[in-house]
């Protein structure tokens, strides 16, 4: 039978002929201008069944082998650089793929035999452009070319492509390939060559959610980060970027940068978190590139964050390591550059979260910023609570700590440091904010140490709760006792002789001293029963034993109770609070250790129970008391007799011990004797006494007692034979003044006279604050156009109730003007409405704080303080008025120049402190008028008056800057809007579910996008889940399509070799 087209098949076979021969000239050549042979290739035969079904295993596993001892699968060793076949020991886990693996690679691979060259662009393109082959090829032989193969092939490709290279661990080798160079001490260019091509294909990678979300899932960040430390601009760059997009793709990936910069300061060894990150931008020429995404980075890392107090701690840490110091070097900035953006957004972030933070306080009446109000704050916080301790104690060892400064500053330096330290990890207790590596493992084991005593605090805190209800029970217990002991009445007869606890009716009661009939007290009416020591019918109180000495005492022998005794009569007069004990008793004739009770007086005797003793006769105890024993243990110690002879060198102190030790300091640095102190005192000498020296002596200055005591001294060993003690310096140093008269006001008068001048000076000084600061206010213009402008306001406002139209207000209300907010927009208030409204229509009233400077100073001042200054200047002139009249009238001394030195030196300060007096009463005149003009409470006090005035100052300038900063924002967003719209009518996109390039998201970056990049944290959403698994569909069916058409497509060399073969 004739085949059908034979003639046509004729006509292929010379075609095809034609193009053989044309391709073995061509290949020929090629081979002799390189001047090599070509690689081996399996044989076509071998390989002619190819399209048929899968061949049996073992020749499966010979035509596999070929495969990867071919061309395509050599290896380039990474230290010689130099092309080999893949050793053996790599070959073996690709030779445990599995079967139908196998014989997809084997059919890829036959569809591309026979290109080579330039032809090989064709079906052998299509093999290296898989995912299984570049993972391979990362595993066994990572070059430049290979990263940068990569990088291409991923152009274009569909989700699946990249999903299936990071399902085969192409990822993790990407990386892997990253740590092994970057662990290298030296790195050649071909290294840093390999690094930058890796960060360029990882970046690559992160361009979609697939490869982003894998990058953050895998935890690799680590080793990008470790490759920051570098002196290649290009490398650094890349890894800034990296960090900075997965930093600002979601709160997974926040974390992931704030460890990896953890892992770089551990191994890196180094002090600070970030110092490897900042440190290069002090240096003396910063690229400008580089010095930009480092800012990109920081600002995403600081306001991706969502709690205020986790911002404040990351800002903290590169502030502390000299950031905004570089900003200030930064003279020469655009300021129309993103650069000058990222600056701006720095510091004014951290200027709205330290407004935050002022304003969460200001609520609780705390500012921050004042040591004292924070001390009161925590004092008012925890009023009662167990904590209030641990406060206390804090702060008593901080207390210490500045103690120490005088002797060692650099310790207590560090010792505040690492307290700031442990309080801002212990306040914050998050993974990658607010600790250090070197103090975060210290800081978990002091937590969990103290797990124990938080619980055992709690514990006692239960019983101490559980005691009160106790001690209330015991009480109740024994005021139920004393009402039932009370409630018990009527007579009972009963054999025992005893008292009778309960018993009712005619029962019987217990039995407490002896046999015999007698009265007990019973419950409900007479009893009768047997005492034989236990009660057939009683009442237990609780285990309390009752004491029956005070009954049966009282008793008759025979067990009947005697009538009661006519009262006693009063004691003499005079004799009535007089204690028997006084009189009676042994008394000890050595002197002996005291017990230091409180002695209760004889008049509060009366109705106690120690009336009752008084009464009672001590022979039968002191009977049973060795006192002489007593004696010899509790008595004082006698000194021997040897003890008793004084040494010649023994040195005695008469006055006070402590007056002693203070007077003995002041001499042991003056290193006077006593006769130039005596000299001194008398000659007035201010150049040996200052002021300081003659108040502290004034302080200790001897009395007529020390010197009563110095006398006694004396005569006891005027006529004394043997060795004599002698006086300390400081008795002998009293001795030697004694004569001088009023000594202790002679010394304060010379420190009155070396301090008066300057008191007087800066009391002059103050008063004429007061006085300005009224007079600023009283004829300010611009002062006065600001309040007229807030009472017309404050009318409209309070238009229609009974606080509108008024004519004027007090002042108090400036001073809250902030807290009066808007209920459209809780961010507005009365000032900054007031400031806005200010600088676009009363642009004139903007500088009024410029002609009331004195105020600040006004109100820093306490009237009360410098009311008591000035009586105490008088009253200061008076003591040096009476001294000199003093000394006046008594006899003249030798040497004395007190006169000589202070009447001269009274009369000048008179004048001075009457001026004084006299600016002081103008003063308080001239305010009183600045209260009438205000309309203001003539008792108010100045600094109150003034301060109402610098809060609404402050509170002014505050909202200028609050305005500022939003204008500043707002044209910030215009400009970025701007740049948007024109970036993308100059590169628009026709197809919009492309992502976002790594240059895009980092222009929007640099741009300032940070600011609202906290919405992205969030997370991805459901509906780009869905939308990426939409898109692999398409892309999967394209990919079918493909791979079709290369079937369809055979290779030229292919259709020769079957047709060879038929």
């Amino acid at each position: 039978m004739p085949l059908f087209g034979s003639k046509k098949d004729k006509e292929e076979k010379k075609e095809d002929k034609k193009k053989e021969d044309d391709k073995k000239s061509a290949t020929l050549k090629r081979d002799k201008s390189k001047g090599s042979e070509p690689a081996p290739a399996p044989e076509a035969s071998t390989m002619r069944k190819t399209s048929e079904s899968m061949p049996d295993q073992q020749r499966l596993d010979a035509l596999f082998k070929q495969v990867l001892v071919s061309q395509s699968f050599r290896s380039v060793n990474r230290l010689t650089r130099r092309e080999t076949e893949v050793p053996a020991d790599m070959q073996a886990p690709m030779l445990h793929w599995d079967n139908k693996r196998k014989w997809d690679m084997i059919k890829k691979y036959k569809s591309g035999l026979g290109k080579s060259g330039s032809e090989g662009g064709g079906t052998q393109k299509k093999i290296q452009n898989t995912p299984q082959f570049f993972v391979e090829a990362l595993k066994l032989s990572p070059n430049v070319k290979v990263l940068n193969n990569i990088r291409n092939a991923m152009k274009g490709q569909p989700a699946a492509w990249l999903k299936e290279f990071i399902e085969l661990r192409g990822l993790e080798y990407l990386v892997a390939l990253m740590h092994d160079l970057e662990v290298q001490q030296e790195k050649s260019v071909q290294d840093q060559e390999m690094i930058a091509a890796s960060l360029r294909c990882l970046g690559f990678i992160m361009t979609s959610e697939t490869g982003l979300h894998a990058v953050i899932r895998s935890q690799l960040l680590p080793t990008v980060a470790l490759n920051i430390d570098t002196q290649s601009k290009n490398i650094r760059l890349r890894v800034l970027e990296i960090m900075s997009m997965v930093c600002s793709s979601s709160e997974a990936g926040h974390n992931q940068v704030l460890t990896s910069f953890s892992h770089v300061q551990k191994v890196k060894r180094e002090e600070a978190r970030f110092q490897t990150l900042v440190a290069p931008l002090k240096g003396e020429e910063v690229e400008m590139a580089i010095l930009m995404d480092t800012m990109v980075l920081i600002n995403t890392m600081i306001n991706t964050t969502k709690e205020l107090e986790d911002r404040i701690a990351l800002r903290g840490e590169f502030q502390a390591l000299g950031l905004e110091e570089v900003f200030k070097r930064l003279d020469n900035i655009d300021k129309a550059s993103n650069l000058e953006t990222q600056v701006q957004i720095f510091l004014e972030e951290n200027e709205s979260d330290q407004s935050e933070v002022k304003d969460a306080y200001a609520n609780m009446d705390i500012d921050i910023d004042d040591p004292v109000k924070i001390v009161k704050g925590l004092q008012r916080m925890l009023k009662g609570a167990p904590e209030m301790q641990n406060m206390l104690a804090i702060m008593r060892n901080l207390l210490r700590l500045s103690m120490k400064r005088d002797t060692d500053s650099a310790l207590a330096l560090k010792s505040f440091i690492i307290m700031e330290k442990f309080t801002r990890g212990v306040c914050l207790q998050k993974e990658n904010i607010g600790f250090d590596a070197d103090t975060k493992i210290t800081l978990n084991a002091l937590l969990n140490a103290q797990e124990g005593s938080a619980k055992m605090v709690e514990l006692n805190k239960q019983v101490e709760e559980l005691k009160k209800y106790k001690d209330q029970n015991q009480l109740l217990v024994k005021e139920l006792n004393e009402l039932k002991l009370k409630g018990r009445g009527g007579g009972g007869s009963g054999t025992g002789g005893g008292a009778y606890v309960g018993g009712t009716g005619n029962g019987e009661g217990e039995g407490v001293d002896g046999d015999g009939t007698g009265t007990g007290t019973g419950t409900g009416g007479d009893g009768a029963g047997r005492g034989d020591g236990h009660s057939s019918h009683h009442d237990p109180i609780d285990g309390e034993s009752l004491s029956m000495e005070n009954y049966s005492s009282s008793l008759y022998e025979d067990g009947m109770a005697p009538p009661p005794a006519p009262p006693m009569p009063p004691p003499p007069p005079g004799m009535q609070k007089m204690s028997s004990r006084s009189l009676t008793g042994a008394k000890p004739t050595r002197k002996m250790r005291m017990i230091n009770w409180t002695k209760i007086p004889s008049s509060k005797l009366e109705g106690t129970i120690w009336e009752e003793l008084e009464s009672k006769n001590d022979e039968e105890i002191e009977k049973n008391i060795d006192f002489d024993e007593m004696e010899s243990l509790f008595s004082t110690e006698q000194p021997q007799e040897e003890e008793k002879k004084v040494s010649e060198n023994a040195v005695v102190t008469v006055v006070d011990s402590k007056k002693a030790q203070n007077v003995g300091i002041v001499l042991s640095r003056l290193h006077l004797t006593k006769e130039q102190v005596r000299e001194a005192i008398l000659r007035v000498d201010g150049d040996v006494l200052d002021g300081n020296t003659a108040s502290q002596l004034a302080n200790y200055a001897p009395t007529s007692e020390d010197f009563d005591n110095i006398a006694a001294f004396e005569n006891r060993y005027a006529e004394a034979s043997g060795p004599r003690p002698k006086l300390s310096s400081v008795d002998q140093m009293f001795e030697t003044i004694r004569d001088i008269p009023r000594v202790k006001e002679r010394l304060r008068c010379m420190n009155i006279r070396e301090t008066l001048a300057v008191k007087i000076l800066e009391m002059k000084h103050q008063i004429q604050l007061l006085c300005d600061a009224g007079d600023e206010l009283r004829n300010s213009p611009l002062s006065s156009g600001i309040i007229q402008l807030i009472l017309r306001m404050g009318n409209f406002v309070n238009s229609g109730t009974f606080r509108g139209a008024a004519s004027g207000f007090k002042i108090d209300i400036l001073g809250e003007l902030w807290d009066m907010r808007s209920a459209k927009n809780p961010q507005l208030n009365f000032m900054i409405y007031l400031w806005d409204l200010v600088d676009q229509k009363f642009s004139h009233l903007q500088r009024f704080a410029e002609e009331i400077p004195s105020v600040y100073s006004a109100a820093r001042l306490s009237f009360p303080t410098l009311m008591s200054d000035v009586k105490n200047v008088q009253s200061n002139l008076d003591l040096i008025q009476s001294e000199i009249k003093a000394i006046q009238n008594a006899p003249p001394m030798e040497g004395d120049l007190f006169l000589d030195s202070f009447e001269n030196f009274y009369e000048v300060a008179r004048q001075d402190a009457d001026d004084a007096l006299q600016r002081f009463e103008k003063g308080k005149e001239n305010f009183q008028k600045i209260l009438r003009a205000f309309g203001e409470d003539s008792t108010m006090l100045p600094e109150d008056f003034f301060g109402i005035w610098v809060k609404f100052l402050n509170n002014f300038e505050r909202a200028g800057k609050e305005v500022r900063k939003k204008r500043a924002a707002e044209e910030n967003k215009r400009k970025r809007e701007e740049r948007r719209r024109q970036r993308e009518e100059a590169n628009r996109i026709e197809d919009e579910e492309v992502d976002e390039s790594a240059g895009e998201i980092m222009e929007q970056l640099r741009e300032g996008g940070v600011r609202v990049v906290r919405k992205r944290i969030e997370g991805p959403k459901e509906e780009t889940t869905q939308k990426e698994s939409v898109q692999e569909t398409p892309s999967s069916s394209s990919e079918d399509k493909m791979e079709e058409k290369v079937e369809e497509k055979k290779s030229e060399d292919t259709q020769e070799l079957r047709k060879t073969d038929e």
